[in-house]
């Protein structure tokens, strides 16, 4: 039986892609310091237009880390929006938290649908089946949550929340991200985030995203001091391993 006072710690590295495979490693590098934490890594299956489809290398090295003990979750399909949201709500929800690349926010149904096959195509080509889908920026339309279901996905996340797809439960969990192309802006977030911790202390759940545009912003150091101070007090787990614990059993 799960302890119902344990605390946990989801940490995700996003935008997972060959154009970034330096960045990744470096925050896997951290992580392995701190402990040897495991990661979900948000795979992007066609960044901007280059698909891992047919990169050997990189999907070994997928592989390879997922042998290791982290977990593939599929993000998005390019990591861009090609449909201006409708609505004033949509257009605000855009541009608070994404720069163009909210791309399951604002399109009909059937071509998020489509979009959301396509990743899904091209991660079984890899022969890589993630039980997770992230969309990017965490934006996306009431309509994609049926068709994630449809597509047999066992769960997705919000910026407040992990949703148990199959189980039809939501759980609390708020995100530290950060978000800023300067350093100034980086720095704004962080303090936010440090106050979003102090305020949500007793959360069950606590999830930490690192972007590769953090790692180039030189935040690592940062990241390194927040996780640290979790680690303290959380257990670990990758959102799959999270879900297992919470899963109510018969």
């Amino acid at each position: 039986m799960t302890n119902s006072q344990e605390k946990y710690l989801v940490v995700s590295i996003h935008d997972v892609a060959p154009d970034f495979e330096q960045e990744i490693n470096d925050a896997l590098s951290l992580l392995d310091s701190l402990g040897s934490v495991r990661a979900s890594l948000l795979v992007v299956p066609r960044y901007r237009g280059r698909s891992i489809e047919g990169d050997d290398n990189f999907v070994q090295f997928l592989k390879d880390l997922q042998a290791q003990g982290h977990e593939v979750v599929q993000h998005g399909l390019e990591h861009t929006s090609s449909v201006k949201p409708k609505g004033v709500w949509r257009r605000l929800r855009a541009g608070l938290f994404t720069r163009g690349e909210g791309e399951f926010l604002g399109p009909p149904a059937e071509e998020a649908a489509r979009k959301l096959e396509e990743g899904r195509r091209i991660m079984r080509a890899c022969r890589l089946e993630p039980s997770g889908f992230v969309a990017p920026a965490w934006l996306f339309d009431r309509a994609v949550l049926e068709a994630l279901r449809s597509a047999q996905f066992r769960y997705t996340t919000t910026r407040w929340r992990i949703i148990d797809l199959k189980q039809g439960r939501r759980y609390a969990a708020p995100v530290v991200v950060l978000r800023g192309s300067t350093l100034k802006m980086s720095r704004l977030s962080r303090f936010y985030s440090e106050m979003l911790l102090r305020a949500r202390a007793r959360s069950r759940i606590v999830r930490v995203a690192i972007h590769p545009a953090d790692v180039r912003l030189g935040a690592l150091a940062w990241f390194r001091i927040i996780l640290t101070e979790l680690l303290g007090k959380r257990s670990a787990l990758t959102y799959r391993q999270a879900l297992d614990r919470l899963t109510p059993t018969a």
